[in-house]
């Protein structure tokens, strides 16, 4: 009948409307232009690619070591991690670093023999490098110290220069444990991790 036949067209009408309903959804997430930039922290991140490498990357502006000031210039720093995927590995205390800071690896991340160890470092150069920060070797190990005449890293020792030690740790942390030391607690071989968000929070806290 004519009632019927009316029926089946509206049918048929709201659900070609709800098809082009749902192809418009799925048309607008396909076709949406991808984040590239995100702030964070007062930073601003930005994803770039490096052959099939993403990396996140941000501008910090290098300190002059006898000013103490910062310089016109930007340098570039490189992470591996998503800045706000690290806000699970927590910080305590507040990051502020001397312009000559000891650095030394504990004999338990030794001993972990975690893969990133070298990756880790490069970051930490680089970023000490770009903050006009001098980099002094050192050892937890007091004997290894004295017969190698390096710097003994321990938080008993950090009074004139900052002191950072990384080690192996119950959980992925960042914690001050005095006035001028601080330890990156790595758990699971999370050192790449915990050595960025490190370096995040030196440059949110300055």
């Amino acid at each position: 009948s004519g009632k019927e036949s009316e029926k089946q067209n509206k049918y048929v009408k709201y659900i070609v409307f709800g098809m082009v309903i749902i192809l418009l959804i799925i048309i607008g997430v396909a076709f949406k232009p991808k984040e590239t930039k995100f702030e964070y922290l007062g930073m601003e991140f930005e994803k770039v690619m490096f052959d099939k490498l993403l990396l996140y990357q941000t501008a910090v502006q290098p300190i002059d070591r006898i000013t103490g000031k910062a310089t016109d210039k930007n340098y570039i720093i490189y992470f591996r991690n998503d800045p706000r995927e690290l806000e699970l590995i927590p910080i305590t205390g507040r990051i502020r670093l001397t312009k000559d800071v000891i650095i030394a690896l504990d004999k338990s991340m030794t001993d972990a023999n975690c893969v990133n160890a070298t990756l880790a470092a490069l970051n930490m150069g680089q970023f000490m490098n770009a903050a006009g920060i001098k980099i002094l070797r050192g050892t937890t190990n007091l004997t290894e110290a004295e017969e190698e005449n390096i710097n003994y890293a321990s938080c008993e020792q950090s009074d004139i220069n900052s002191v950072i030690i990384t080690e192996v740790g119950n959980e992925t942390e960042i914690v001050q444990e005095d006035v001028n030391c601080y330890k990156i607690k790595v758990n699971s071989c999370q050192v790449v991790e915990a050595t960025e968000k490190f370096l995040i929070g030196t440059i949110a806290h300055s």
